[in-house]
């Protein structure tokens, strides 16, 4: 990437002063190397690059599932959930918004998905654990579900990071799932 900014540079004849660059990470624990980093990536100077850096805002109410939990989210098929065919699709999300006792709309799957896992604390643990750093999915199980056989805690993670991703307020909305986060599959 340096090369090619540094080829772009000389190819417009400009020199690295000229150039405006925001460098986005959330991958340094230590943000004064940042604007080292910067540099030369950029080819600018050190002292162009200002770190800025904000407070995680953890979700509430996080907290670990239950063997109960994990047991209702290995049972959902994917292959159905996934599934072209909707009513299939339906049931498989019916089995976590009923066992949250939420209500369930066939017509607007990815709502009742929504309103349902939004209080779900394994979900706000999810979020919360995989803000910090890239995580497995193995070490998210013992994460999420501590107290549960290691086979069964893993689909379950599997399963919730699945109807996480399908869960969305409004169509144009991101749901609650932690899946735009690093996360290691």
């Amino acid at each position: 990437m340096a090369l090619l900014i540094r080829r772009l540079t000389e190819r417009l004849g400009i020199s690295p002063d000229r150039l405006q660059v925001i460098c986005t990470t959330a991958s340094f624990d230590n943000h004064s190397e940042a604007p080292k980093f910067a540099a030369e990536l950029t080819g600018k100077s050190r002292e162009d690059f200002v770190p800025i850096t904000g407070q995680l805002k953890l979700r509430d109410g996080a907290n670990t599932g239950t063997e109960d939990d994990a047991i209702l989210l290995a049972s959902v098929d994917l292959e159905k959930f996934y599934s072209t065919d909707s009513s299939a699709r339906a049931t498989e999300a019916m089995k976590v918004t009923n066992y949250l006792s939420s209500a369930f709309d066939q017509d607007e799957i990815e709502r009742s998905l929504y309103v349902a896992l939004t209080a779900f604390p394994p979900l706000a643990q999810l979020v919360n654990q995989t803000m910090h750093v890239a995580r497995a999915v193995d070490s998210l199980g013992t994460l999420l579900f501590p107290n549960v056989e290691d086979s069964l805690r893993n689909r379950a993670v599997t399963a919730l990071l699945a109807v996480g991703s399908a869960a969305r307020k409004n169509s144009d909305e991101p749901g609650p799932s932690p899946l735009s986060y690093p996360l290691i599959l």
